[in-house]
């Protein structure tokens, strides 16, 4: 072990430890007379006598350089190579790293993630993050330093089965041979420049983490955050064979080089996602969408009740729109066993029969119960006081437009 190291200081990486352990014991870990020595070698005496140290207490790790400076990084990862009891318990290993065109990384530091991984097979979890790298004045995205270094140091991943991957780094994905779950980290913003007219970033992240999906044959799970359009779900149509959950994150509306494509976008992903024949579960962002039929009021200088009323209306209004889509997906997707909405709920699918949730059978009861009658003061400081017995909506003929004894609207 690196005598260097091994000094009183208690290693950075250490400090920055998520454990309970590290996170409680931080003072009693300073006042040890060799903090690396104790926590770091599997043979110490202080380890073998302590019943304090947790044996998970290395399984999950995590480096960045959030002060920009590359030397940091460079510690955490010489520190890490010099803690023989890390290498052989980490699982899960996160990382950030703020990239751009004037702070790359040096092939110092990137020959320190290359010994890590080499000697760190075990691991399971891989977590990599970061900003977006940044060329003003190009006209294509050159390679990543990260890709090429690793490519030529032929890294790989053979434990690990799950990934979160920051934007342009999907290059990541086929040295994961045994990958089973695939996420994205957020939303790049790649798909503002379609929506409000921003000039074109270089290369499109989202695209090449689906691409690289297509090509894990073992991938069991994906999730990304996107602008969903069929670019990218047309990638569905090859690869993918034992595919069980998509998650799509971030908006369902299209929007193409003629402008607004709302409600195509919705029927033409499903379309693309019924070529994944391994499909189970599929979780939708949520749909707002007036092809559907459905609108939203507007409220403008509104008092408290009636604020309240328009809340419970626009409530009202999307549970209707999920059990629309649900049906639509279902129907598109007769395989399916699980349909989620990130914001609300998921429902199981019984094969020949109507999906319903919670609220299904009852949406007056579950929406009151959500949005209950206003009583209090205003803005203004005056009480206000919703009538307990008026309707729950703007008028009775809303209310009993939505809330029906039988059949309506809300069921057609």
């Amino acid at each position: 072990m690196n005598v260097e190291v091994l000094k009183k200081n208690t290693p950075q990486f250490i400090k920055d430890l998520d454990h309970p352990f590290a996170i409680n014991s931080r003072f009693g870990i300073d006042t040890l007379d060799n903090p690396a020595e104790t926590l770091c070698n599997p043979d110490s005496v202080e380890r073998r006598s302590s019943a304090e140290i947790p044996r998970d207490l290395f399984k999950r790790i995590k480096v960045s350089n959030e002060w920009k400076l590359w030397s940091l990084i460079d510690l955490q990862l010489s520190e890490i190579l010099d803690c023989p009891e890390a290498l052989n318990t980490i699982e899960e290993f996160d990382v950030h790293i703020d990239l751009n065109e004037t702070s790359l990384p040096p092939s110092s530091t990137l020959d320190l993630f290359v010994q890590l991984f080499i000697k760190t097979p075990q691991m399971k979890n891989l977590t990599w993050e970061g900003t977006i790298l940044k060329y003003e004045g190009r006209e294509e995205l050159p390679p990543s330093p990260i890709e090429q270094h690793f490519i030529l140091h032929n890294v790989q991943f053979p434990g690990v089965t799950t990934m979160i991957l920051g934007p342009n780094l999907h290059f990541l994905v086929p040295m994961a041979p045994n990958l089973q779950s695939l996420s994205s980290s957020s939303d790049p913003g790649w798909g503002r420049w379609r929506r409000w007219d921003f000039p074109r970033p270089l290369g499109n992240p989202t695209l090449g983490l689906v691409k690289a999906a297509s090509g894990a044959s073992k991938l069991r799970e994906f999730e990304l955050v996107a602008l969903w359009t069929s670019e990218l779900t047309s990638e569905f149509h090859q690869g993918f064979p034992d595919l069980e959950t998509i998650r799509l994150h971030g908006s369902l509306d299209g929007f193409g080089p003629d402008g607004y494509e709302l409600g195509e976008i919705l029927n033409g992903t499903l379309e693309d996602i019924s070529h994944l024949k391994a499909l189970t579960e599929i979780s939708l962002p949520f749909v707002q969408d007036p092809h559907l039929g459905l609108e939203f009021p507007g409220c403008d200088y509104c008092s408290a009740v009636e604020a309240r009323k328009n809340a419970r209306f626009e409530l009202t209004m999307s549970l209707a729109i999920i059990e629309v889509v649900t049906n639509i997906v279902v129907e598109k997707l007769p395989k399916l066993k699980r349909v989620c909405f990130q914001r609300y709920a998921c429902t199981d699918v019984v094969s020949g029969e109507r999906p319903t949730w919670a609220w299904t059978g009852k949406l007056r009861e579950y929406v009151l119960e959500a949005s209950p009658r206003f009583r209090g003061y205003n803005d203004k400081g005056i009480l206000e006081e919703e009538d307990p017995n008026g309707p729950m909506l703007e008028t009775w003929e809303i209310d009993q437009d939505w809330f029906p004894q039988e059949g309506g609207r809300r069921a057609q």
